[in-house]
């Protein structure tokens, strides 16, 4: 009896050396495949290798064309550290007439950045303006200013009785224009 364990444990220990001995040359293997450069290699190994490298590169190219577009995009809707003057426009008196009125004070209209488009869940398109930096729709008050119209050409305020159009920006980025 004990030489039948000694063959069982010879046997079983044969299978694990083999075992090691196939998981090594597999290892082996995978390592000269990932390694540089593939000198030894066939022609289609070496081709698949450089479309691997052209494609990464493309990708890394794109990804940094996208991010510069978007940091561009971001600049122009970011307010800078330099305050701009805001344009007053004064609405034109009526003809002088022997009643003195008071004339409107002077508004400073907000400078528009942007004119955006967007979809809600229906896919209904709304259109929505960057006014000094904020969001705006169709109806919003900035300060004492209501948006009336939003355009691709540019948006439509109002006061009271006053009314002022401010012309769409010119368009310096666009994720729909290639």
């Amino acid at each position: 009896m004990h030489r039948l364990g000694s063959r069982i444990h010879a046997l079983v220990g044969l299978w694990i050396l083999a075992g090691l001995v196939v998981a090594g040359a597999n290892g082996a293997m995978l390592m000269s495949l990932l390694d540089d450069p593939l000198a030894g290699y066939s022609g289609g190994v070496r081709m698949a290798d450089q479309g691997f490298r052209t494609y990464r590169t493309r990708v890394t190219a794109q990804a940094e064309k996208i991010t510069s577009g978007m940091d561009l995009l971001i600049g122009r809707f970011k307010s800078g550290d330099v305050e701009e003057e805001k344009p007053v426009v004064q609405q034109p008196s009526a003809p002088p007439s022997s009643v003195k009125t008071k004339a409107p004070a002077p508004v400073a209209l907000p400078t528009l950045t942007g004119i955006l488009t967007s979809r809600s869940s229906d896919g209904d398109a709304m259109q929505l303006a960057v006014l000094d930096g904020r969001i705006c729709a169709e109806g919003d008050r900035l300060d004492n200013l209501t948006v009336m119209r939003i355009a691709r050409g540019g948006v439509s305020l109002v006061k009271g009785d006053q009314a002022w159009f401010l012309p769409a920006p010119d368009l310096a980025y666009s994720l729909t224009t290639q």
